[in-house]
């Protein structure tokens, strides 16, 4: 017969036991599959970038709108539980001879301080967004979620900038855009818009469906006039680390908060893992842009593929 200690000290252990398999479940695992369904070809989506007659954008600008930080164990399974990442949430201008495409929105103040704090949101940076908003011939996003959308969402001109703002069908019925703010009946002013699996509204500027994330996540491809590629994957991963090693969000948080479809997401990860591998075998010059990674952001400011602040 076992004494009062013995089973006691075996409670402990079985109890311990369970809750690192719950820990190990939902935190420090998101599988990735040996190979990817999802569908993406490289040399066909630059022959589609170069199908549209005009010149090429000459250079990508970027601009730091607003920052953060995150725990590192909710943007890459098996993280640190107690360390943090820097976030980043930016807008880019692809700058042609004769126009200008806005690239994402991030978000207003507003929205920063109910969900990323009171710190770290540059007003002026917004300001110029917002102009550049206005006087671009095309505005795009990667998906709907508040933090991508919410510089459209509250702009004050959103009259103005609605009839070149290309928002498809899945992002403005996906059911998380209410939490980008729009006022009633905003949404009414955007085209009906929607496409297959590719489309290019702009010499050199593909979008490429990759539901997972959210219902209307894509994928956007720039290619500049002196051969820069950049791939700009919104949140599919928030932090470059999580395609490098091969994992994506922990369980918990993309069930409990996100709703995203593990499948796809995990799909789309072992694609720009194996594209990503490609391009360094080969020295391509595609360049992956995840959304929030702070570490990248900086990165391609300092290398000169991003030019900081916009015209």
């Amino acid at each position: 017969m076992q004494s009062r200690f013995a089973r006691i000290l075996t409670i402990a252990v079985v109890s311990l036991t369970v809750l690192w398999g719950i820990k190990y479940f939902l935190f420090d695992t998101s599988p990735v599959p040996e190979s990817s369904n999802y569908e993406f070809n490289l040399d066909e989506i630059r022959a589609v970038a170069r199908s549209q007659p005009g010149a090429l954008p000459l250079e990508l600008r970027g601009l730091l709108v607003g920052e953060s930080t995150f725990p590192d164990s909710a943007a890459v399974a098996g993280a640190g539980l107690f360390s943090n990442r820097d976030l980043v949430f930016t807008s880019y201008q692809a700058v042609y001879p004769d126009r200008s495409v806005i690239i994402e929105t991030a978000h207003d103040r507003s929205i920063h301080e109910a969900n990323f704090g009171t710190e770290g949101f540059l007003d002026d940076a917004y300001d110029v967004m917002q102009k550049a908003m206005r006087e671009a011939a095309l505005i795009v996003i990667t998906h709907e979620h508040m933090d991508h959308i919410g510089g459209i969402a509250q702009s004050p001109h959103l009259a103005e900038i609605a009839p070149r703002t290309l928002l498809i069908r899945d992002q403005i019925n996906g059911p998380t855009i209410a939490l980008a703010n729009f006022a009633e009946g905003a949404l009414d002013q955007f085209r009906d818009f929607d496409y297959e699996r590719l489309h290019s509204p702009a010499p050199g500027l593909v979008l490429i469906k990759a539901p997972g994330h959210s219902t209307g996540s894509q994928m956007i491809y720039l290619t500049l006039a002196d051969g820069e590629e950049f791939l700009f994957v919104g949140d599919i991963v928030w932090h470059m680390d999580a395609i490098r090693k091969l994992r994506g969000r922990p369980r918990f948080v993309s069930l409990a908060f996100l709703g995203e479809d593990r499948d796809r997401v995990a799909a789309q990860i072992r694609t720009l893992y194996d594209l990503r591998e490609m391009q360094e075998a080969s020295n391509g010059r595609l360049h992956i842009v995840v959304a929030h990674d702070a570490e990248q952001w900086r990165e391609y400011l300092e290398a000169g593929l991003v030019q900081k602040g916009f015209r």
